[in-house]
C-alpha cells in the first residue's frame, strides 16, 4: 500500500517517475510499478488483484480451446437465439451508455484527442473520477465478452475458435487492466471509446442476424463492417505513432503507446485485412445465400471467423 505521503498523488504521469516522481526509476522492480499505479483507482477491487486478471484470461484460455469443447464432444449444440438476441441487444445498449459517458465525462469536451496526459482530479462526480469509472466499466465489459466465445463452444461451432480470436478475448481485459490501473483516462484510453462506437454497429448486425433467415436481405452491409472496424485500427495506430514516435508530446509516457501498438493494435489490423482480403478480393463461386449464423461468429474486434 502507498505511504501517506504517496496518498496524495493525485493522478498525473510525469515521463521522469509515473505517479511517484520521488523513487528512482526502474522498469525491472515490480514494486516500482504498483507504486506508479494511480492511487485513484484502488477503491475497485479488481484492480488491486492483478493476480485474478491473470487467472480469469488463463481459465478463459483453457475453457475455450479445451475443456469446454471436451465436455461438449457428445452433446447436441445449444439452441441459442434468444440467448443470443438478448446478449447483443445488452451489449449494444451498454456500449452506447460507455460512449455517452466518455464523451460527456471529456472527450466531447475538454479533452484533447491528439495528445492527453491523465487528468488530475480526486473530487467524487468530477470528469476526471467519472472518467476513471467509464474506464472501469470498459474493463468489465471485456470479460462479459468472453460470452462470444462461450456461445462458440455450446453450439459446437469450434472452428471459429481460431488462434487470433483466443488472443483478442485473453488480452484485451489484461491490457484494459493496465490500462484502468496506471493510466485512466489517458490518451489510449480515446480508442477505447472509438471501439465503443464500433460495437454499437457490430452487435446490432449480430442482433439482427440472430433473427434468422428473413433478416439476410438486411445485412448486405456485413463487408462495410469489416471496413468499420479496419478504419478503427488505422485512426487508433496514427494516434498511438504520434506518441510513441515523439512527433507530440503532452506528458503520457510514450512507452504504454509503443507497447499498445506492438501487442494491441498491429496484430488487430494484419488479422482484419487478412479477413477482409481473403472474403472480399476473391470471385464467390457462386452466388447463393448463406444462411446467417445465430451466433457471434461475423467478425468482430479481433476475430476471423466468418458466419456460416
Amino acid at each position: 500500500m502507498a505511504s501517506g505521503e504517496n496518498a496524495t498523488v493525485v493522478g498525473s504521469w510525469t515521463q521522469t517517475g509515473g505517479q511517484d516522481s520521488s523513487m528512482p526509476v526502474d522498469y525491472f522492480s515490480k514494486a516500482w510499478w504498483w507504486e506508479q499505479r494511480d492511487r485513484r483507482s484502488d477503491s475497485y477491487t479488481l484492480l488491486n488483484h492483478p493476480e485474478l486478471m491473470i487467472l480469469f484470461s488463463t481459465l478463459y484460455v483453457i475453457f475455450v480451446t479445451w475443456l469446454g469443447p471436451w465436455l461438449m464432444r457428445d452433446r447436441k449444440a445449444f439452441d441459442l437465439k434468444n440467448t443470443l438476441m438478448a446478449y447483443n441487444l445488452f451489449q449494444v445498449i451498454f456500449s452506447i451508455y460507455m460512449v455517452i459517458e466518455a464523451w460527456d465525462a471529456g472527450w466531447g469536451r475538454h479533452l484533447s484527442w491528439i495528445c492527453q496526459n491523465v487528468e488530475e482530479g480526486t473530487e467524487p462526480g468530477s470528469p476526471p473520477m467519472r472518467m476513471l469509472a467509464v474506464s472501469y466499466v470498459y474493463m468489465i465489459n471485456k470479460y462479459i465478452e468472453f460470452a462470444d466465445t462461450f456461445f462458440m463452444v455450446l453450439k459446437k461451432k469450434n472452428n471459429q475458435i481460431t488462434l487470433l480470436h483466443v488472443y483478442h478475448h485473453a488480452i484485451m481485459p489484461a491490457y484494459s487492466w493496465l490500462q484502468v490501473r496506471f493510466l485512466p483516462g489517458g490518451h489510449e484510453i480515446w480508442s477505447g471509446q472509438m471501439n465503443c462506437y464500433v460495437h454499437i454497429v457490430m452487435y446490432t448486425y449480430y442482433l439482427l442476424a440472430a433473427f434468422g433467415p428473413q433478416m439476410q436481405p438486411y445485412l448486405w452491409w456485413k463487408k462495410y463492417l469489416t471496413v468499420l472496424q479496419l478504419t478503427q485500427f488505422c485512426i487508433a495506430i496514427t494516434r498511438t505513432l504520434t506518441v510513441a514516435s515523439g512527433l507530440v508530446e503532452c506528458g503520457y509516457p510514450w512507452q504504454n503507446c509503443l507497447g499498445t501498438f506492438i501487442f494491441i493494435e498491429a496484430p488487430f489490423f494484419i488479422l482484419f485485412l487478412d479477413f477482409y482480403l481473403k472474403s472480399y478480393s476473391k470471385p464467390k463461386k457462386t452466388k447463393s445465400i448463406p444462411k446467417p449464423e445465430q451466433t457471434n461468429g461475423v467478425t468482430s474486434n479481433g476475430k476471423m471467423e466468418k458466419t456460416e
